[in-house]
């Protein structure tokens, strides 16, 4: 029995955002894991602002998917990669979004090629925003030029870095 799961893998829309790495993944579902799959990445996947479409097939049913890992090899120039998030879609029809909004890069954002992302609860609705107020001090050279970023932190992990634009 092979199953089909239908990524769509999106790169998010910022400078270097891309990368020429080798991607890999893997589902980990309430009954089973997909074990590590090797994406079959080409020069034009994994590019500033788009959205690439992969089918993979796994021989046993995962059931719902509590988790997914993502990472790329770290190989090539620019292998900086600037994930924004993963839908995976089931023979089903079944959805699960995995955000991430954060650079998988040993050098950015959280300092690591691979993570593990859990998914956000549609059912629930529990895909939140918030209003996050920045307060700068009236004192000589209290501001900054750097990009500013936010970090949230709750029962069920943490948000990643996320830019204050």
């Amino acid at each position: 029995m092979s199953v089909p799961y239908n990524l769509y893998i999106t790169t998010g829309d910022r400078a270097h955002a891309g990368t020429d790495s080798n991607v890999f993944v893997e589902l980990h579902g309430e009954r089973e894991s997909s074990g590590v799959i090797q994406l079959p990445c080409q020069k034009q996947h994994f590019e500033r602002g788009k959205t690439d479409e992969f089918t993979i097939k796994v021989n046993k049913q995962l059931g719902t998917l509590k988790r997914f890992t993502i990472g790329h090899d770290g190989k090539g120039l620019g292998s900086a990669w600037f994930l924004e998030k993963i839908l995976v879609v089931d023979q089903n029809q079944n959805k699960w979004t995995f955000p991430f909004h954060n650079w998988l890069d040993t050098q950015k954002g959280q300092n690591r090629c691979s993570v593990d992302l859990n998914p956000v609860d549609h059912q629930r609705g529990k895909l939140v925003t918030y209003k996050i107020t920045v307060v700068t001090g009236n004192v000589m050279h209290a501001g900054t030029d750097a990009r500013v970023k936010i970090c949230l932190f709750g029962e069920l992990g943490s948000s990643g870095d996320l830019a204050l634009d």
